[in-house]
């Protein structure tokens, strides 16, 4: 996070992560890479205290859109939109008596144009890709 694309704002750390507001989007140009990656669909947050997390995106003026306890036992998830990008925020249930108080990005999803592509391009980062869950879509990890 030392150099950021003309556009960016000032960082701010929400809760221990870098976070920049972008001021413009980038040209076309600009999002044309051979990997055929055409954007961030959504960054992964893992965090020892998500009343926390909340607390310090909240200051950013972000409201989660959705939140759920329901998809893993002792697992708490909140959902934020922004635009087309979904910030996952994933930690604890019930806060850990020994917290680091420290959040991580954990992981990012990015659309391709092209998933064969981006494979072809990453081949010793990336498994082939296969059926998604999702009707219609492809993952690769």
């Amino acid at each position: 996070f030392t150099a950021m694309p003309s556009g960016a704002g000032t960082m701010e750390m929400v809760d221990g992560v870098p976070c920049y507001q972008v001021k413009r989007q980038p040209s076309k140009k600009a999002l044309t890479h051979p990997n055929k990656v055409t954007s961030l669909d959504h960054l992964v947050l893992r965090t020892d205290d998500v009343s926390r997390t909340r607390k310090g995106l909240a200051l950013l003026g972000l409201r989660p859109n959705r939140e759920t306890t329901a998809v893993r036992m002792g697992v708490h998830m909140l959902f934020y939109r922004l635009n087309s990008t979904i910030i996952e925020v994933t930690g604890p249930a019930k806060v850990a008596p020994q917290s680091d108080g420290k959040t991580k990005v954990w992981g990012l999803t990015f659309t391709s144009r092209d998933l064969d592509a981006t494979h072809a391009a990453l081949p010793e980062v990336t498994k082939a890709p296969w059926k998604a869950v999702q009707k219609g879509r492809r993952i690769t990890t």
